[in-house]
């Protein structure tokens, strides 16, 4: 008896891109569409100024069929008392090129904490809250002061293919630095810029096999390598 065409969900994560299987039929052969993830990442922090601000950037790796962001603020640490910044969408590059954003609030007030979300809307009506990352306004010194360059264990590690890590890393006032990825041959498979400040970098592995890779943090004070483990 001829099988009738089944369609089956399967959703299948690779080097950032959903993989779905659409269905198979008759003839045994099935159809696999690759979509492209709306949305690549790879960094979003906030920053205390010598101003007495936050200043709230995020770098994109990628964008495809997106909107645009909204970013959000609560002293709480809960999203649901969060009151959003921007009053305009703020809008999507829709670009593979690498995308860096930039937002400035100026509601704050010393001594306390505030906890920011990102949002990225898509064409879809989808959208996909990113955070939350925290920062102290004090008046106790300078705000945005960062001590020392230091380099945060990844978590989680090991991570799977197609999710992500994070990286948490400190970049000493008055410094620059970077974050550079290698595999065990000793090539950098991605490299993160940074600035004086507070990072939470996010990496996926996108297009790379699963095995042991090293991350090191150089600074002109600092030269830190940990390992992490990315597995399939």
């Amino acid at each position: 008896m001829k099988h009738k065409l089944l369609f089956a969900l399967l959703l299948l994560f690779s080097a950032g891109s959903i993989f779905a299987l659409t269905g198979f039929g008759e003839s045994g052969t099935f159809a696999i569409t690759n979509e492209t993830l709306p949305v690549e990442l790879s960094s979003f922090t906030a920053i205390a100024t010598t101003d007495y601000f936050v200043n709230l950037t995020w770098v994109t790796e990628s964008e495809t069929a997106l909107l645009g962001f909204n970013a959000y603020r609560s002293q709480t640490g809960i999203l649901s008392d969060a009151l959003r910044l921007n009053q305009a969408l703020v809008t999507a590059s829709n670009t593979s090129e690498q995308h860096s954003y930039t937002i400035l609030d100026n509601e704050v007030e010393s001594s306390n904490t505030y906890y920011y979300w990102l949002e990225s809307v898509e064409m879809s009506a989808g959208n996909t809250m990113h955070g939350p990352v925290s920062v102290t306004v004090t008046d106790s010194q300078s705000p945005g002061i960062t001590a020392i360059s230091f380099l945060n264990s990844a978590y989680p590690n090991p991570f799977q293919t197609g999710k992500s890590t994070n990286i948490s890393v400190s970049v000493k006032t008055g410094e620059t630095g970077s974050v550079t990825i290698y595999n065990l041959r000793g090539q950098a498979v991605k490299t993160f810029p940074l600035t004086a400040g507070t990072h939470d970098l996010i990496w996926n592995g996108k297009g790379n096999s699963s095995g042991i890779y090293f991350y090191k943090l150089l600074t002109p004070s600092v030269n830190m390598t940990k390992k992490l483990v990315l597995l399939k």
